[in-house]
Parts: structure tokens; C-alpha cells; sequence
């Protein structure tokens, strides 16, 4: 086992508390994803208090700050071990900020570092760090959380997003965000090479079209009426020719076209940008790759990297990385891919699981965020305190399902005619998803989620949504709005008719309305209660009905032959 990294412990309000004890530290995993997820699990015997920050210096010396969120605790012979969830500090404050901006909608399009300041507007804990997307637009932070302004910037003007922590000697001095346009090395430095001879590497191919050629076209002509006429080609600066080719991709895209010849697969990418043939031209050249490269992921440990032929020793999220991969066809293909998520375990690097990518998602945006976060909170949920209303537990409950969903990613798989998977991690066979552990699945007119597996290794779908009708094991509300509830065994609540029965009806069972209370044998009312009178019809009473046990506190009741009932102790 490695040594134990320095984890400097603050409280909620800044002072320093001391050092994470590292003798006391049993386990530890960060995770880093490029626009999804990062956080950091600590399992340790040194307890520490909801609030708590945690800073930790990475590999590259940078300093990561974390909020301690939620605790399971273990109690054994010995002492006590507490696991802890922390989310990224900056998710955590701006998930608690509140701002309500319209940046670039007043007729002048705001700049990215304009929107920016916009969605930090609800703190002064973070400021305006480096902004290099150099995009315009306009778009709504109306009554949102500065965490749902920061997703949607990002929708909206595009990058990357990152944080910057200076510490000094007492405590933090100074917390930044930043908007890159590329997080991580640009240049593919390193490669690894991918065929059917590795071994422990899961790939993943994204369900999307591929394609060899791509037409551009840049800014639309404006006609003298006004209007706007054809778009800016690349001809005049290609030979008269409108697309560009990949040769590299030809081979493994083209498909014959019935008379002996070949047709290659095209799409059509725009930029409204580009003015001119030459600008739109270098332009396209420049992302070529983006567009006739299939969109796959590698999932792999540095062992099996190492056997791949690739040290990933300094290597960082968002580093690029080519991936020489003869797994497509005779000839290897080379893909540029990104190092887009670490799971890292700085106890023992040996379990680091790496996954390399050259699809990027949104911030947080994945579906597969709820399935997971549905487990998470599953298990953080005796964290709550007991004294704790009904509506305030459920306010709870939601901030922390939604705070982990936006904090974690997922992976996503279209399949024609099958529908939308979103896994929580990437899997070789959409339709399956072995290596999964939870799944959302959505078709036309239906949801449905799962964590769990049966004998025959099929998904166990226990929440399932369709149309006008839900069905889960658990449902967790502060109010639920509602006419009738009733289970298969009889016993139901009719709100709108006033009427509650406990019990089939083919059985003993009770019946209450506005009027009476009544006890029922099957189809014979054997008691009833209106206002304050008991009532016990005579044909269906024995002589005596006693209550209690003779001898221990027991009362009789006998019905006599005038009908009047009587009430006896008989000791």
C-alpha cells in the first residue's frame, strides 16, 4: 500500500482543523471527469462533522477542495469507521446559491466570461478565473441555482469547466472558476495501441452514424431583398471540389454501390462563422478528424495501459492521447481521444481505473446520474436526522438526489428501435450492460430503472413509469395529492367518497365514513358505531362475547332475551 497523501480538514467556516490522521485512513478514491463528476470517498476511523472541507494536493500539485456531505458509519469491535461521500466544493456552494440573470438578452450577446460572472453572481466565495472560449450568446439564469446557471453556460457558449484553489498557511486564500475551451495537454503525446490481442481493455463504440466525407458550409449569402441565399462552400478553395475525405476512414466506411464502384458515406457540418472558402476550408480541416472518426471510449487500469504499450504515469485529466486501434478493420485506425474520467485510488494506484474518450458530454447532464444517485442516497439516507419533518426529510432527500446527479456522469446508447440506455459506466453491449450495476431505460411512452439483476442475469426493473401510471417498490413524498389508494389485499382509502376499509371483503374487515364505523363478517355487518352508541345486531350475536381472558382482567358481554346487552366483569 502506498503512503497516505496529506488531507488538510477545515470546518464549515474556514478554520483549519488539523490533518486527515493518516494512520487512521483506511480507503480512499478521487474521482475527475471532465465536465461530470468529481469527488472524493474517504473511509477512515477519525470521525468528522457534515460541513467539513477537505483539501487534498493531486499528482500535479494542484489543490482540490471537497465538502464532506454524507456519512455511513460501521461499528465493530473496535472503533468505529465512517465512510464519506464528498462532492467538489464548487458544485457544493453553487448548488446553495441562488442568481437570476438574463446575460445577452437585452439585444448585445454576452461573452462567455460575461455569463460567467452572471452565474457566480449569487457568491463572493468564487471568483471569475480564466476564460478562453471565445463564443457569444444569449441565454436565461432566471431564479436558478448558480449550479444550474454554470450547466447551462456551458450548454449554451460551450467548454470546459475547471476550479482553482490557492492555499496558504492558515486556510484557503483564494477559490476560482475557469472556462477552457480545452482542459488537460492538447497534443496527442502519448499512445497506446488497441487490437484483438489486448486483454482487459473495455471499449465502447457510440451508437452514431460514420462517415468518411463531410460537406462544410459557412455563413448563408445576404440577398439585395434582404434575405439570405446559398451558403459559402469550400469549393473555390478545393479544386471545385464541395467535400473533404478521410483516407484513413474510406476503407472502413464505404459500402459498394450495386454497378461495381463504391459510395462513401457523408454529412453535412455548418459554420456560421466561417465568411470566406479559405476560412471555412481550414476550418474543416482542422476537426476532420472529430467527424470521420468513430466515437469510442477505452475503460482500463494502468496495468492493462502499461500492457497496451502507454505510461500513464503524469498523465492528466483532459490530456489528449492517440489510440492506434486494429480492432475496426485490417489497416489500424488512429483516434484521438482524451483522458476523460480517473477513478483514482491513491492507496494503491494499481486499482486506478482510466477511461479514454473522444466524446465529451455536458456538465453534469447525464440521465444516468439518477439511477446512481438513487442508490448513493439509499445508503446515506440514516445520515438524516430522525427529529426531522416529513416534508423537511423529503427537501433533503431531493437536494441530495439532485446534488449527486448533477456531480456524477454516465454513459449513453441509442439503439434503433430499442430505445435510450444510459448506463452508469461505459458497457460493451448496450442492449445487455454487463458491467454495469444500474440503468435507465427509456422507450416511447415509458421509463424504467434498475440497480440489480436476477438469476438469469436479466435487469430486475423495479421502477417503471408509463403512461398515467407509476410503480416502485419505494416512494418517498411530502404530500401526495390523490383520490383513491388501495392495495391488492382489499384495504384501500376512498378520499373522495370519505370511506377507509382494513381487510378484504370477503373476510373480517372494517369499514369507516362519515356516518359510522361498521365490522364486518364477508357481506354481515356484525357491529357498528355511530356517535357514541355501540350497536351489535341480535342475529348475528351468540349469548356471550367475552373480552380479555378469564380469570385476568376480563369482561363479558351477554345479550338477553329482551335484546338488551349487558356488561359484566367477571375477574
Amino acid at each position: 500500500m502506498a503512503e497516505a497523501p496529506r488531507i488538510i480538514v477545515t470546518s464549515h467556516d474556514g478554520a483549519v482543523v488539523g490533518d486527515l490522521d493518516p494512520a487512521r485512513l483506511v480507503d480512499m478514491v478521487v474521482v475527475d471527469e471532465v465536465n461530470g463528476e468529481r469527488s472524493l470517498s474517504v473511509t477512515t476511523t477519525q470521525e468528522l462533522s457534515k460541513g467539513d472541507r477537505l483539501l487534498w494536493r493531486d499528482g500535479m500539485l494542484k489543490w482540490r477542495e471537497y465538502v464532506v456531505e454524507a456519512d455511513e458509519a460501521e461499528h465493530s469491535a473496535g472503533e468505529a469507521t465512517h465512510a464519506y461521500f464528498c462532492p467538489w466544493s464548487l458544485q457544493y456552494d453553487l448548488s446553495r446559491t441562488f442568481v437570476s440573470a438574463m446575460p445577452g438578452t437585452g439585444g448585445t450577446p454576452a461573452t462567455a466570461e460575461q455569463a460567467l460572472e452572471a452565474a457566480l453572481g449569487g457568491t463572493a466565495r468564487w471568483a471569475v478565473g480564466a476564460v478562453d472560449v471565445g463564443t457569444v450568446g444569449s441565454a436565461s439564469f432566471f431564479r436558478m441555482s448558480g449550479w444550474e446557471a454554470l450547466q447551462t453556460l456551458v450548454e449554451t457558449w460551450g467548454g470546459e469547466v475547471d476550479a482553482t484553489i490557492e492555499v496558504g498557511l492558515a486556510s484557503v486564500t483564494s477559490r476560482s472558476v475557469s472556462l477552457l475551451a480545452h482542459v488537460g495537454d492538447e497534443g496527442a503525446t502519448r499512445r497506446f495501441d488497441y487490437g484483438h490481442d489486448v486483454s482487459g481493455i473495455r471499449r465502447t463504440v457510440m451508437d452514431e452514424p460514420w462517415t468518411c466525407r463531410v460537406i462544410p458550409l459557412g455563413k448563408a449569402e445576404e440577398t439585395e431583398g434582404g434575405g439570405y441565399g446559398r451558403k459559402v462552400t469550400i469549393e473555390d478553395a478545393n479544386g471545385g471540389v464541395m467535400w473533404l475525405e478521410d483516407a484513413d476512414a474510406v476503407p472502413l466506411t464505404r459500402v459498394p454501390d450495386g454497378s461495381g464502384g463504391w459510395e462513401h458515406p457523408v454529412q453535412v457540418v455548418e459554420n456560421e462563422a466561417m465568411e470566406t472558402a479559405a476560412d471555412l476550408k481550414a476550418w474543416a480541416l482542422g476537426h476532420l478528424h472529430d467527424w470521420t472518426r468513430p466515437k469510442v471510449s477505452y475503460e482500463c487500469d494502468v496495468v492493462q495501459l502499461a500492457e497496451a504499450g502507454m505510461d500513464a504515469h503524469g498523465v492528466a485529466v483532459g490530456d489528449e492521447c492517440a489510440v492506434v486501434d486494429a480492432a475496426f478493420g485490417e489497416v489500424p485506425i488512429r483516434i484521438e481521444t482524451r483522458l476523460l474520467r480517473v477513478e483514482h485510488h491513491p492507496l494503491d494506484r494499481s486499482q486506478d481505473v482510466l477511461t479514454f474518450s473522444n466524446l465529451v458530454g455536458g456538465l453534469g447532464s447525464q440521465l444516468g446520474d439518477i439511477a446512481r444517485s438513487v442508490a448513493q442516497v439509499q445508503s446515506q439516507v440514516t445520515s438524516l436526522s430522525l427529529n426531522q419533518s416529513t416534508a423537511e426529510y423529503v427537501s433533503n432527500l431531493i437536494a441530495r438526489m439532485n446534488a449527486e446527479a448533477n456531480a456524477t456522469g454516465g454513459f449513453t446508447y441509442i439503439t434503433e428501435g430499442q430505445g435510450i440506455r444510459t448506463y452508469d459506466r461505459a458497457v460493451s453491449d448496450p442492449l445487455v450492460g454487463t458491467e454495469a450495476t444500474q440503468v435507465v431505460e427509456i422507450k416511447g411512452g415509458n421509463v424504467r430503472i434498475a440497480d440489480s439483476r436476477d438469476s438469469d442475469g436479466d435487469w430486475e426493473w423495479r421502477t417503471v413509469i408509463v403512461s398515467g401510471h407509476v410503480a416502485a417498490d419505494v416512494v418517498t413524498a411530502a404530500q401526495i395529492t390523490t383520490g383513491y389508494i388501495g392495495s391488492e389485499g382489499g384495504t384501500f382509502i376512498d378520499l373522495d367518497n370519505d370511506t377507509v376499509q382494513l381487510g378484504s371483503s370477503d373476510s373480517f374487515h372494517v369499514v369507516a365514513d362519515s356516518q359510522e364505523l361498521g365490522f364486518y363478517q364477508a357481506d354481515t355487518r356484525v357491529a357498528y358505531v355511530n356517535g357514541n352508541q355501540l350497536y351489535i345486531p341480535y342475529t348475528v350475536v351468540l349469548n356471550a362475547m367475552q373480552v380479555g381472558e378469564e380469570g385476568n382482567n376480563c369482561w363479558e358481554w351477554r345479550l338477553q332475551d329482551n335484546g338488551n346487552l349487558t356488561l359484566k366483569w367477571i375477574g
